[in-house]
């Protein structure tokens, strides 16, 4: 699931014996604190019927290694537990078609550059010094 969006998955549970029985489902301590778990109490349906839905929600908050839990479902008699596993999409690298930014120099900016290049030319003031020292020699 993406982060902050909760993914669900239903399944039906129904009672070992052809009775109904008041369940209690719950993650236990130990598990992720992004795992939830409806109805939480109820009476589930017994043997032979379709069975009582349950619903696990995974709401991921952050990137990272799988989260776990252990779903408990309990009657008076009897005890289920169901290992569960939060895993996150697969990552897709965006696809950029065109490029926000403009790089490149329109032409108008190439010739101004050029030009202004083009008037500070580097000057060897070594040459200079001795061309005036010579002068003065003289």
């Amino acid at each position: 699931s993406p982060l902050n969006n909760p993914a669900s998955v239903a399944f039906r549970l129904a009672n070992h014996t052809p009775a109904y029985a008041e369940f209690d489902a719950f993650f236990d301590a130990e598990s992720a604190y992004e795992f939830s778990v409806t109805p939480t109490n109820g009476v589930l349906e017994p043997q032979g019927s379709a069975g009582t839905t349950f619903l696990v929600t995974y709401t991921p908050v952050e990137y990272g290694k799988t989260v776990t839990g252990k779903l408990i479902i309990q009657t008076e008699e009897v005890y289920w537990s169901y290992a569960v596993r939060g895993v996150h999409p697969k990552y897709t690298a965006p696809v950029i078609t065109k490029s926000r930014l403009q790089t490149h120099l329109s032409r108008e900016v190439q010739s101004q550059m050029a030009s202004a290049q083009a008037q500070r030319q580097k000057k060897n003031f070594l040459k200079q010094n001795i061309a005036q020292a010579r002068q003065q020699a003289q």
